[in-house]
């Protein structure tokens, strides 16, 4: 999830919560008549603060019942080191044992917060030579994250079931394949009648540009290749594999599902090259990059938070000449950008995904403005009607194609739907009328 300060670049994600991972415990049994151990904490299922788990650790508490402490231990092995756990005398009864005839000498309590070092931990008795093995303790995050070579990242079958798109398992039946075909003639359509050029770009998955550190091999065909198939020949999509592959510099990040800012920056020039006919990349030429260790969405959800050095852009800062912004999160949020030293006057509609926040660094210094709609590659008409751009640019990704884009989104509902309480921020002055006038009407859909 992305949030931004107005005159500062700041590009952080949704922090985990209470409820976001949960602890599985694995229970593998134990059978030494002479040794009984009872875990009480943690238990399965059991919801964890990721806060407090990372500072002052994961309690560990329950009984071990035996006829002498002498040579035995209890204790956590973290990556491959054996944390003894202290263990307590305690005047204890003998229910730990099914056996009723045969009653231990001692009962010994262990409780301790202990901090993983990683996600997974098992809990051991070590007896004199011997290991048993008693739990697994695993910390999970609510979504599964595959992790590739080298340390990527990658989404695992989330909502959109990426993994089975890429495998072929997964593929647009005729009806989904019909409803993509009509959706895009009818870009075709609105190109000619309201006399805009309009580019559809599809944001290929991380998975499609670096297979080689993905955990499963691709399919011949996937649903992307079925798109493309069926796209008619005046269709303007832009798909950049081979331009986001073949760099010196990686173009997404590692612990995150989307790209980075150079990546962003190589598509918004070809993105330019598209619409206008021209190549804007030399406004890009002077900009400094600098790398920073940066967690993501793929990242924050694993146990303990995974960080990477990826580029950031360094001397530029789009948030600076918003003059609108709904402050809706997700779909529905509407940012007006206006800058005035941009390399052309023209305005631009965009309706986009997270994919596009990156963008907006790069084509607000082409575009002298720039509407930018969160809708996930859906067209508001109205909005269209009411903007009346000369450029609309439609940008979805790869693992969204599973689900058709339509032209019917209404973004007056989304926003109604999530009876936002705040006010949107606006700044006017110094704004053209027609402008001016624009983000009036704009702010009434609040």
């Amino acid at each position: 999830m992305f949030f931004h300060q107005y005159g500062k670049s700041v590009l952080t994600y949704k922090a985990p919560t209470l409820k976001d991972f949960k602890i599985h415990l694995f229970e593998h049994g134990f059978h030494d008549k002479k040794i009984s151990l009872q875990l009480n904490e943690p238990v399965a299922e059991q919801e964890l603060d990721y806060n407090e788990a990372v500072n002052r650790g994961i309690r560990i508490k329950g009984y071990l019942s035996c006829d002498n402490l002498t040579n035995i231990k209890v204790g956590l092995r973290i990556n491959k080191t054996f944390h003894s756990l202290t263990l307590i005398e305690i005047d204890y009864h003998n229910h730990l044992f099914d056996n009723e005839s045969y009653t231990p000498e001692c009962t010994f309590l262990f409780n301790e917060s202990v901090v993983f070092e990683c996600n997974e931990s098992t809990l051991e008795v070590m007896e004199e030579d011997q290991v048993h093995v008693l739990y697994t303790i695993r910390v999970k995050h609510e979504l599964e994250i595959l992790e590739g070579k080298n340390n990527w990242l990658f989404l695992d079958n989330d909502s959109n079931c990426s993994v089975d798109q890429f495998r072929g398992k997964l593929l647009l039946s005729w009806s989904r394949r019909r409803l993509w075909k009509r959706f895009l003639k009818e870009l075709i359509f609105l190109s000619k009648r309201n006399n805009i050029k309009i580019l559809t770009l599809i944001v290929p998955s991380k998975e499609l540009i670096y297979p080689e550190f993905y955990p499963y091999e691709k399919s011949n065909k996937t649903v992307l290749d079925q798109l493309v198939k069926l796209a008619p020949n005046n269709c303007n999509l832009l798909i950049p594999l081979n331009e986001l592959r073949d760099l010196e510099e990686s173009t997404f990040r590692k612990c995150d599902s989307h790209w980075n800012d150079y990546g962003a920056q190589k598509a918004t020039s070809l993105v330019a090259l598209k619409l206008l006919d021209s190549d804007y990349s030399y406004a890009f030429e002077n900009d400094l990059y600098v790398k920073k260790r940066l967690g993501g969405d793929l990242g924050n959800k694993l146990f303990p938070k995974r960080k990477s050095p990826e580029l950031v852009l360094k001397n530029y800062d789009y948030t600076e000449n918003v003059i609108f912004d709904n402050k809706i999160k997700n779909k529905g949020r509407i940012i007006v950008i206006d800058t005035i030293e941009s390399a052309s006057k023209e305005t631009l509609l965009l309706f986009g995904s997270s994919s596009t926040y990156p963008m907006l660094n790069y084509l607000t210094r082409i575009f002298k403005t720039v509407f930018f709609v969160h809708s996930a590659g859906h067209i508001d008409l109205k909005l269209l009607d009411l903007i009346k751009p000369k450029y609309l640019l439609n940008q979805t990704n790869s693992r969204f194609l599973i689900k058709p884009a339509t032209t019917d989104f209404s973004t007056e509902l989304v926003i109604k739907l999530k009876k936002p309480s705040h006010k949107p921020f606006i700044q006017n002055s110094g704004t053209e009328k027609n402008l001016s006038d624009l983000i009036t009407k704009l702010y009434c859909l609040h």
